[in-house]
């Protein structure tokens, strides 16, 4: 199997671990994992942090997002043909549903260089406790990541997604940080 498929069949795989999880296990998880993420003295420094809104079979965010962007400088990425532009969040009523896969993401807020981040909570399929990350496969995160050099890219992940080991290629960025709930 070469690695294009070995990344397939884990996807494969992760989907059906997170299948049976109920809504109150992934707030449960994301409580743990955003309790240990906030006390982090990169987290209590950063200035700029880029996070993500959650998709329904990912770790939930919105908690999180709605606690601190009054208190720090929240990014959401957005898609814009290939590559992900990094937008201010407002709160939420700036968020509106976008084509071609329904995500949320803020519109009419300020665009940011993604240069100023200075901590990312980055969202994956599938994880292991290198920092190896598998995304949904489009490149997105690996293509901007190289344009942050300076952020501190932290993974976060329910349990079921941690792994032994994530099949990488040359262009897949590591996480510096892993944190997942527990199972």
């Amino acid at each position: 199997m070469n690695i294009v498929e070995e990344k397939k069949a884990l996807r494969k795989v992760i989907k059906e671990r997170k299948r049976n999880l109920s809504q109150e296990d992934k707030e449960r998880q994301a409580k743990e994992v955003y309790n240990t993420l906030e006390v982090l003295p990169e987290f209590l420094n950063a200035r700029t942090v880029l996070a993500y809104w959650a998709l329904p079979d990912e770790l939930p965010t919105e908690c999180f997002v709605n606690e601190w962007y009054l208190k720090k400088r929240i990014l959401l990425p957005v898609v814009v043909g290939e590559d992900l532009e990094l937008y201010e969040y407002s709160g939420p009523s700036c968020l509106q549903p976008q084509p071609p896969f329904g995500i949320l993401e803020p519109r009419g807020t300020q665009l940011v260089a993604p240069n100023e981040v200075d901590f990312v909570i980055v969202p994956g399929v599938a994880f292991d406790d290198a920092g190896h990350r598998l995304g949904r496969g489009r490149g997105y995160y690996d293509r901007l990541f190289p344009k942050m050099p300076d952020a501190l890219r932290i993974g976060v992940c329910l349990g079921e997604q941690m792994v032994e080991n994530v099949p990488c290629e040359v262009h897949d960025c590591t996480m510096h940080r892993v944190l997942s709930g527990r199972i």
